[in-house]
C-alpha cells in the first residue's frame, strides 16, 4: 500500500491479483467501502485514521498518518 495526503484526506492504493470482494472497516466496526470483483489496482482516499482491510480471506490492519 502507497499514500500521498492531500489536506485531511490520504489517497492509498490496493493491488488484488485476482477479483476480490475487499471491504474497509474503521476500527469501530463501521463499513467505509465495499468493493465487488475488485482486480488489479484501485486507488482510495481516506481520511487519517485507523482502518481494517479485508481482502478475501486475508485482513489487514492500516494506518492513515500525516
Amino acid at each position: 500500500l502507497g499514500s500521498r495526503g492531500l489536506g485531511d484526506v490520504y489517497k492509498r492504493q490496493i493491488h488484488t491479483s485476482h477479483p476480490e470482494t475487499v471491504f474497509i472497516y474503521t476500527f469501530s466496526g463501521t463499513l467505509l467501502h465495499k468493493y465487488d470483483n475488485l482486480s488489479g489496482d484501485k486507488s482510495l482516499w481516506l481520511p487519517q485514521g485507523n482502518y481494517i482491510v479485508i481482502a478475501g480471506n486475508k485482513s489487514f490492519k492500516i494506518q492513515i498518518q500525516k
